[in-house]
């Protein structure tokens, strides 16, 4: 078996590795602080349309997205941004936004405070 066969199925069914080195080093921040890991590319269906936030505690209902560039630039980013975070919100998701200037630290403080308002905590070490 090639290494790069072995490596892929040790990732398991379904993995996503997301869309952006900017995704994976989020990701790597979330890692690193032992937080619950994420879904990435996690398929939420809300009525006839089907969305697919950067990452997801779907147990939780909590979402994060990573707005970088050149993805969320113009007028339809802008629709679609919109409209995917509108509609998870009114679902009952806790959206979190992420930019180039989220710092490390905000990325897990943000994280933590949103997965202990969905009442997380055994997970998150209190």
């Amino acid at each position: 078996m090639s290494i790069v066969r072995s490596l892929l199925e040790s990732r398991g069914l379904g993995f996503d590795p997301g869309g952006s080195s900017s995704e994976l080093y989020v990701l790597e921040v979330l890692r690193r602080a032992r937080l619950p890991l994420p879904v990435q590319q996690y398929r939420v269906k809300i009525g006839a349309k089907t969305f697919r936030p950067d990452f997801a505690w779907p147990e939780w209902k909590v979402f994060a997205e990573y707005y970088g560039l050149p993805f969320h630039i113009g007028a339809s980013a802008v629709v679609a941004d919109s409209e995917r975070l509108t509609a998870l919100s009114a679902a009952g998701w806790l959206p979190l936004v992420f930019t180039h200037a989220s710092s490390d630290r905000e990325i897990v403080e943000r994280t933590v405070a949103a997965l202990h308002q969905r009442g997380v905590r055994r997970e998150l070490g209190a």
